[in-house]
């Protein structure tokens, strides 16, 4: 049985008729049991949106990605946005290591061509 499913009945079970008794039961309002019942409703409401909102943002991520890697290897020359994330990232590595330009720039194009391959299930 799915989390939203169980949620569904959960509350259903306790829906409030006039006499201050569930329609489907005969739990009392205030009673430590339907307070706990009420306490577990509100977890497993936050735990199933803190599960769908990481599936959307893995779902988003993915093809963010995806859009990405189209998006570099469509076209490598000076002044394309493959080249300007090889720059970027060449500039990167330099400043922050003992490398040169011509090494950050060799790390940051095998980089780049990895992370094309990768999209195109070649790694």
């Amino acid at each position: 049985m799915e989390n939203k499913e169980a949620l569904s009945m959960l509350e259903q079970a306790i829906n409030y008729g006039e006499n201050d008794h569930t329609v489907k039961g005969n739990w009392m309002l205030g009673t430590p049991e339907i307070n706990a019942v009420r306490l577990a409703i509100k977890a497993l409401k936050k735990e199933e949106k803190i599960r769908i909102d990481k599936e959307l943002k893995e779902e988003k991520l993915a093809a963010a990605v995806v859009v990405l890697i189209s998006a570099l290897e469509e076209d490598k020359t000076p002044g394309s946005y493959y080249f300007g994330w090889q720059s970027n990232l060449a500039c990167s590595i330099s400043d922050n290591s003992q490398l040169n330009m011509d090494q950050a720039n060799h790390i940051a194009r095998h980089f780049l061509n990895r992370l094309i391959d990768s999209g195109n299930g070649n790694v």
